[in-house]
């Protein structure tokens, strides 16, 4: 018999990093992470490297922040909802909007969480809600 071959073994990083069990900001990064320091890289790898990059820079505090405060200044679909979410708040700063999206002691942020954020710098709309919980709870009684 000859040299007994092991099946179902991952051979390349993509198969690798698919085969362990990670979430998908884990597999991406391990991907990146993977691919940047292989030193000869196929046409496929660079493209790879270079969507994992994109992926994991839209999930940045930074990208979150300015893709928000873009919307917010200029005339596109979704500004009226933006002006909307803040009430009569200002835009916080950079440092205000991180100070704040930090404190859920992640990695990567989701658009999602940008919005909760912006929200909670509406002060009017946080009086209102704690009004309506006093409200249902005393009527409750």
């Amino acid at each position: 018999m000859g040299a007994s071959t092991q099946k179902n073994v991952p051979t390349t990083t993509t198969k690798i990093v698919e085969a362990t069990k990670l979430t998908k900001y884990e597999k991406i990064t391990a991907k990146f992470e993977a691919l940047k320091i292989k030193e000869k890289k196929t046409i496929t790898e660079v493209r790879s490297l270079m969507s994992a990059y994109l992926q994991l820079e839209d999930k940045t505090p930074s990208a979150i922040f300015n893709k928000l405060k873009k919307s917010y200044g200029k005339t596109s679909e979704i500004s009226n909802e933006v002006k909307l979410a803040l009430g009569n708040s200002k835009f916080p700063t950079f440092q205000e909007f991180i100070t704040k999206l930090t404190a859920k002691n992640k990695q990567w942020y989701s658009n999602w969480d940008g919005i909760i954020v912006l929200t909670s710098f509406n002060k009017v709309a946080k009086i209102n809600t704690k009004v309506k919980n006093q409200n249902k709870k005393e009527s409750a009684k």
